[in-house]
């Protein structure tokens, strides 16, 4: 087929004369362009294709025509394995509860981004702006691996604008004192959990990174934790893996409040045995299962919740993710090193601690202001 600009009879167009454009793609397939009214509109198509040929920017039209089903699902498979199982499991959970029910069906060159407008606007309606936005970010991402392939010239999440989002939850960040009477409190609970409150309010380590934790990542001689494995809880059961940024940590603990009890809880047990076993587990350190991993407790009557309650001083929306802000709380206010802050947090820069906790640290400034002061006086 020799490539060029043909005219051929259409009834549709004035003069009942279209024109079409042929030419030879980069996979020496052969190529028919129709619909176009004017020969120079099609002269003008035919340069668009020989310079993106050229330059190896052309684009398969028909490979536009897959749908987000399909690009969704290879997206999602090709994340597990390289993401955190407890990011994988949060886009698995957006994919198919808001992203697909919307887009299974939809053919990725057929969508705009006022579609997309529309759709954040509906799901808005019933789930707050910060569920929007990973709803918005997975189709994003989506969209942008067919940028990459070349199915689409340009991303249509780009410049969609998501609700301003409301008040979040406040944090909670306990003082030593309201800490350890928490911890107390946790003890009085059947299994008794006040080490393991204890231990994330100063330590910093998530739920999921405390209950991974193996007796051999305790270093009881010079008070350090080796942070390298994160226990989520799925649909489908247990996964443990690789911890939320992918980069092992060491943090520091307090002997004179941690020494003891964390001796106690390792005593007896195997090298990779679980520090923060499930109650009345076997917890083999040779031969681990998932009913050796401690579940998270019911967030409406669970172990935590009650503590929290019977806890004098202590808001009674505090979540398990609070002894997090606790820990790095505590480790601002001592002023300890910028890079042990970012340790403690489990942050991959300090400048991304900083903007999370940039509250903790006005507070700090205005508390070092008043003591200038005062050494003025």
């Amino acid at each position: 087929m020799t490539t060029g600009v043909y005219s051929y009879k259409a009834k549709k167009f004035p003069g009942g004369i279209g024109w079409m454009v042929k030419y030879t793609d980069n996979q020496h397939r052969q190529r028919v362009k129709r619909g176009f009214r004017l020969k120079r509109d099609a002269e003008a198509f035919l340069a668009e294709i020989r310079s993106s040929l050229n330059n190896g920017s052309y684009r398969d039209p028909d490979s536009g025509r897959v749908t987000i089903g399909e690009l969704g699902e290879a997206w999602l498979l090709g994340r597990k394995g390289v993401v955190a199982p407890s990011s994988y499991v949060k886009d698995a959970g957006v994919w198919k509860n808001w992203v697909l029910p919307k887009w299974r069906l939809a053919r990725v060159s057929e969508i705009r981004r006022s579609d997309v407008q529309q759709w954040v606007s509906e799901i808005s309606e019933s789930v707050g702006a910060k569920q929007v936005g990973y709803a918005l970010g997975v189709l994003r991402q989506i969209c942008e691996s067919a940028v990459y392939d070349r199915r689409i010239p340009s991303n249509p999440c780009k410049g969609v604008r998501v609700p301003v989002p409301h008040t979040e939850k406040r944090r909670v960040y306990l003082e030593m004192p309201q800490l350890e009477a928490l911890s107390a409190e946790a003890d009085r609970r059947r299994n008794k959990y006040g080490t393991l409150v204890l231990f994330m309010g100063l330590t910093g380590l998530r739920i999921g990174e405390a209950t991974a934790l193996r007796v051999g990542d305790v270093d009881l001689k010079n008070h350090r934790i080796r942070v390298r494995e994160n226990a989520v809880w799925t649909g489908g059961g247990l996964e443990v893996g690789a911890l939320k940024n992918h980069e092992e940590r060491t943090v520091p603990f307090p002997p004179n409040r941690l020494q003891e009890r964390l001796r106690e809880r390792m005593e007896g047990k195997d090298h990779d045995a679980l520090v923060f076993e499930r109650p009345g587990a076997v917890n083999d350190g040779g031969s681990l299962s998932q009913d050796d991993y401690m579940r998270h407790p019911d967030s409406r009557t669970g172990w935590f919740t009650t503590s929290v309650r019977l806890t004098d001083g202590v808001p009674d929306w505090m979540t398990l993710h609070d002894l997090r802000h606790t820990a790095v709380s505590l480790a601002i206010h001592m002023q300890v090193s910028p890079k042990l802050v970012q340790r403690v947090a489990g942050h991959k820069t300090f400048s991304q601690t900083m903007e999370t906790y940039a509250d903790l640290y006005d507070s700090d400034m205005e508390e070092s202001a008043r003591k200038m002061d005062a050494d003025g006086e």
